[in-house]
């Protein structure tokens, strides 16, 4: 059985709402990620690093983030790309 589920990447002041496949099975890793949804946000994720929003607007929902005055920014280190 598959579903679609939403992952979130965030570079630098870009949000990218990506949808991905996800595979449940008899096993105990279950649900598991697409190969073609990983290899979609891997290429959603270097698009934005390089700052290319239209190629990274292809596969993904973006959204800018607004620094306000009352907001914190977020501690959370860049993720490395994935290496097949």
């Amino acid at each position: 059985m598959t579903r679609i589920s939403t992952q979130l990447l965030r570079e630098g002041d870009v949000v990218a709402e990506v949808e991905v496949i996800l595979h449940n099975g008899d096993h105990d890793w279950t649900p598991t990620v697409d190969l073609g949804s990983i290899r979609k946000l891997d290429s959603v994720r270097r698009a934005l690093r390089a700052g290319d929003v239209r190629t990274a607007a292809k596969n993904a929902r973006l959204y800018r983030r607004v620094k306000d005055d009352l907001a914190q920014e977020f501690a959370e280190p860049p993720q490395p790309d994935l290496k097949l």
